[in-house]
């Protein structure tokens, strides 16, 4: 059982950890998960966000911290990096591959959304996109359809349905 009177000072203020103790404790009592304090991994969010305090036993980064795959951090240039840029790499590098085979269109675009856009997928419903990266991931998918030649097919064509 956690000690439920616990405090921690600093600057000054009294933080109070107390309740979440507490809190923590009852919630593995009820569901029967018990947090790992030596696996967790923890930010300390708005004006907290510099604090050195380490409390329950948790660890606090001060990198991006991976959570449901999305990185999360106060440095937006890292989370760009590691949710966006990194992404967009892997995709052009599998579309790379297939380049190189005769395929026809339509089995280039089945490839395309089977093996590159649900990459960049997850991350682009959540997240927004950086105005950088939609121009890099429009060349990186069209450049696998034209084998990196000029475009036979203009691309407004392109993005209509199947149908049309």
């Amino acid at each position: 059982m956690y000690n439920t009177t616990r405090q921690t000072n600093t600057k000054n203020q009294n933080l109070q950890l107390g309740s979440q103790d507490k809190s923590i404790c009852q919630f593995g009592n009820v569901s029967g998960l018990r947090l790992n304090p030596t696996k967790t991994k923890d930010l300390w969010l708005g004006p907290w966000r510099d604090r050195e305090e380490k409390p329950f036993g948790f660890k606090w980064p001060k990198e991006p911290v991976r959570a449901l795959g999305i990185f999360i951090s106060y440095d937006e240039k890292q989370n760009n990096k590691k949710n966006f840029l990194v992404k967009i790499e892997k995709l052009g590098s599998k579309l790379e591959v297939w380049r190189s085979r005769n395929l026809s269109i339509l089995s280039r675009c089945l490839i395309t959304k089977c093996l590159g856009i649900p990459q960049l997928a997850y991350s682009i419903s959540i997240l927004d996109v950086p105005t950088n990266c939609i121009p890099t991931i429009n060349t990186s998918i069209f450049s696998s359809f034209g084998k990196k030649r000029k475009d036979k097919i203009k691309r407004q064509v392109m993005y209509q349905n199947y149908g049309k």
